[in-house]
């Protein structure tokens, strides 16, 4: 009640002065206890949203090259075997060698092979050994036979092919004479094959 009375003897000047006075200790009370900390938490929540977004975009983004790379991945997969076919396995050189026997059987030619995979030259993944094929069979078998060598998954770098007649002592392009067809043709191949 005294305040009351205080008051009401005041001026009216001084009544403003003091409400004025306890409206702002009221105001900077609830401003420094209420707002301050929550725009402090408030700037703190936005640095940590601004940082999730950045963070999300760059998940985003290595998302984004992940699905692309994944995509040409798939797109190469299947050309991976036969990549791999092209070179002869270590160790399994026999198995060439047996492979390319049962090719010159099954074309009815006769052949002997020169290969030795301990001459081979090392690069840089790979070795590239030398291989040198002579056979003889008729004409048309002899062709086949090339035909199924060029099939092989394995790859044969022919750089020296020679057709010859084995009736004669000179040699002439055979490949379009007609006259060849059902004699005997000697053929020489010279070759790399790749050693992995």
């Amino acid at each position: 009640m005294n305040l009351k009375k205080n008051l009401n003897n005041l001026s009216y000047k001084n009544k403003i002065l003091y409400l004025t006075i306890i409206f702002l200790i009221i105001f900077f009370t609830i401003f420094y206890i209420i707002i301050k900390p929550s725009i402090k938490n408030t700037e703190l929540l936005r640095t940590q949203i601004i940082n999730q977004k950045v963070e999300l975009e760059k998940n985003l983004t290595k998302d984004a090259r992940m699905a692309k790379l994944s995509d040409k991945v798939k797109k190469i997969e299947p050309k991976i075997d036969k990549i791999n076919n092209i070179f002869i396995k270590k160790n399994q050189e026999l198995e060439f060698i047996t492979l390319l026997e049962g090719v010159a059987n099954e074309n009815k030619i006769t052949q002997k092979i020169n290969f030795n995979p301990n001459n081979a030259v090392k690069l840089s993944n790979y070795s590239k050994s030398q291989i040198k094929i002579t056979a003889k069979g008729e004409y048309k078998n002899i062709i086949n036979y090339l035909k199924k060598l060029e099939s092989l998954q394995n790859y044969i770098n022919i750089y020296s092919l020679n057709l010859t007649s084995s009736n004669s002592s000179y040699k002439q392009n055979i490949l379009d004479d007609k006259n060849y067809i059902g004699k005997q043709i000697n053929l020489a191949i010279s070759a790399y094959i790749y050693l992995q």
